[in-house]
């Protein structure tokens, strides 16, 4: 069994590759343009039902009947990132890879 385990490692090792990496903070300032609706909080199952029956009635803009306004969000964020390049590379090597692992995750 050790030497099904020390064969996987040298294997998975083989596919790593020496490279050099530069973490970055990119600063960015959003704004959001929000609709303002007059809905109260649904409180029950009988609100929920009523919301959806409102908001699927057919030839009813909904949306548009409740929407008091819209306000602007406005704030600063630092997105952080890590730019690669393995030891081999060129200097006129000009192609880039973005990789992104989504929203829902953060490198905290």
């Amino acid at each position: 069994m050790s030497k099904l385990s020390a064969l996987a490692v040298v294997a998975i090792l083989s596919f790593v590759e020496a490279k050099h990496c530069t973490h970055l903070t990119i600063p960015v300032t959003l704004n959001a343009r929000n609709g303002i609706f007059n809905l109260p909080p649904l409180t029950d199952h009988i609100a929920v039902t009523k919301f959806a029956q409102d908001f699927l009635r057919r030839g009813q803009n909904y949306t548009a009947a409740i929407l008091q306004g819209y306000t602007t969000i406005t704030d600063e964020y630092n997105i952080a990132a890590t730019a690669c390049r393995p030891d081999n590379y060129a200097e006129n090597y000009n192609t880039w890879q973005f990789l992104t692992h989504g929203i829902g995750f953060d490198s905290g």
